[in-house]
């Protein structure tokens, strides 16, 4: 009775693991045709966003014209990051409004230290160009802290958070542009930000799957006691 127990127990375990595997397997495939369709859209020309655009294409290359607020930004994933050669610092990623005829767009104006960021508060309203990448909203993490907009922390991209911050419609992309707040130019969109792992993450589920396959052909040519 143990026995045949431990077979189904066994039986079901495998057909899971190997499930999994192909879950994995097609999840490839379908993350290796995202990545080429992404590399083909970042070679196109740049789409002109001026106030009245309506565009919604994300992984585009984008030129974006409107007021930005600077005195309205808020800031994203802080980190350490160098300047100019000098030691590491605090800082965090500048998201400042732009408006657009029909919707404000959120804009990725790179990375600032703590100690600038009332300096760059203090820059008010301007009508500004940003070339850049329009990306699209990332997937919500609820194992991220709610967004801190008093303390004009950003933790969580969330496009209904900075709608009702911002009081407008938000774009249905946001753009990271290819330079930072004081006009020095940054890398807008970097490939390896989009892992795919997904074939080590098979190759784990199917070498499970046969490791459990050897466990039990060496457990049931054992002699039954």
């Amino acid at each position: 009775m143990r026995r045949k127990s431990f077979f189904i127990f066994l039986l079901a375990l495998e057909a899971l693991l190997f499930s999994l595997g192909l879950w994995q397997w097609r999840r490839l495939d379908e993350k290796t045709e995202l990545l080429a369709k992404i590399e083909t859209s970042l070679q196109n020309p740049p789409v002109a966003l001026g106030f009245s655009s309506s565009f919604s294409e994300p992984y585009r290359p984008v030129l974006a014209e409107g007021e930005i607020d600077f005195a309205r930004a808020v800031f994203w994933q802080a980190k350490m990051n160098p300047v100019y050669g000098g030691p590491r610092i605090m800082g965090s990623e500048v998201i400042a409004p732009m408006r657009l005829k029909d919707y404000i767009l959120p804009v990725n104006l790179g990375w600032i230290a703590d100690q600038d960021k009332e300096t760059l508060l203090r820059l008010g309203k301007a009508t500004k160009s940003f070339a850049g990448i329009a990306l699209p909203w990332p997937r919500l993490s609820y194992f991220l802290p709610k967004n801190d907009f008093g303390a004009k922390r950003l933790y969580r991209m969330d496009r209904a958070d900075l709608a009702g911050l911002w009081q407008a419609e938000i774009a249905p992309f946001w753009l990271s542009s290819g330079s930072d707040w004081q006009g020095r130019g940054r890398e807008a969109f970097d490939m390896e930000s989009i892992p795919n792992d997904h074939r080590q993450y098979a190759y784990t589920w199917f070498s499970l799957f046969f490791l459990g396959a050897v466990c039990g052909v060496i457990y049931f040519s054992r002699k039954q006691d």
